[in-house]
């Protein structure tokens, strides 16, 4: 079942709008041209903020950010590839991490806001972040636990670590000293991708998004559960159970609980992308981000 979200008016304001029309008219053939000119602009202002898609933008840090995060506090998260910046939902600075002898960044995991997990691609690296930013402890060389080539990884509810090995095409399960607790399913067996683009684990489920536009679902123990392709997939964001991104021309949700696909807005810019704080929808396009009317 697919579903629009749309803009309405309040009941009986189209019938009050009606309501007046007669006065206004009168008295605006007794006034003068250029009051006429005057009202009729504050008339059209007036409409567009009343069916206004969404408040006023809000401007974020100057940057490239193309991974964005929200946790369960409300605080927002984003990554240009070598910086991490968290930030309050309207953007405002609150805390960053950078760590350039690491070189770039792949992924974030910020869910719990508590402890965040970041991991460095090209040092085959994970390195986890308390609330301020600041690394808790040392870095997880992933080389040393025999991990040479990892696709993704991140944390699950225990704050312990799933890792996509990209050698075996299989999920492992590590505690916070990379002592293995549990090999999960060989997804090599459910896909021809040999990207991970995303992994996370929200809502009891660790969800995988590969280059080949497809979400793979496994349980709490890494058993697989589905499959879902899509002609594209596009901006994904996770939030704490559903999956937001855009298909080219409209920006959708693949629901949790369901697992269909409803339609949220048209997308009107290709850069445009939804990410979801407290149940609010919000919009970024470049470097601001616009909370949308429910």
């Amino acid at each position: 079942m697919r579903r629009t979200i749309q803009q309405i008016a309040p009941k009986g304001t189209i019938a009050k709008m009606q309501g007046t029309t007669s006065s206004l008219a009168s008295a605006m053939a007794s006034a003068p041209s250029g009051f006429i000119c005057k009202f009729a602009a504050l008339l059209l202002i007036g409409f567009s903020v009343f069916f206004s898609t969404g408040t006023i933008a809000q401007q974020l840090p100057k940057g490239n950010w193309d991974m964005f995060d929200v946790d369960i506090l409300g605080n927002m998260y984003m990554c240009d590839n070598h910086t991490l910046i968290k930030a309050d939902i309207n953007g405002k600075p609150l805390a960053n991490y950078e760590n350039n002898f690491l070189g770039e960044i792949k992924q974030i995991d910020c869910f719990t806001g508590l402890k965040l997990l970041v991991f460095h691609n090209q040092s085959n690296t994970l390195v986890l972040l308390d609330k301020n930013l600041a690394p808790l402890g040392e870095a997880f060389d992933l080389n040393s636990a025999e991990l040479y080539s990892v696709g993704a990884a991140c944390l699950n509810s225990r704050d312990q670590i799933w890792v996509a090995d990209m050698q075996q095409k299989q999920l492992l399960l590590f505690d916070n000293k990379m002592n293995t607790l549990e090999q999960g399913a060989v997804f090599g067996r459910y896909t021809s991708s040999n990207v991970i683009r995303q992994m996370v684990f929200r809502g009891g489920v660790l969800k995988l998004i590969t280059d080949d536009n497809e979400i793979l679902l496994f349980d709490q123990f890494g058993t697989f559960m589905s499959k879902h392709s899509f002609k594209e997939l596009k901006h994904p964001f996770f939030s704490h159970r559903d999956i937001l991104f855009s298909d080219g021309s409209q920006h959708l949700r693949f629901l949790h609980a369901s697992l269909e696909t409803d339609t949220i807005i048209p997308q009107t810019q290709s850069d445009n992308m939804l990410i979801e704080s407290k149940n609010q929808l919000y919009l970024i396009s470049g470097n601001s981000i616009k909370k949308l009317n429910k």
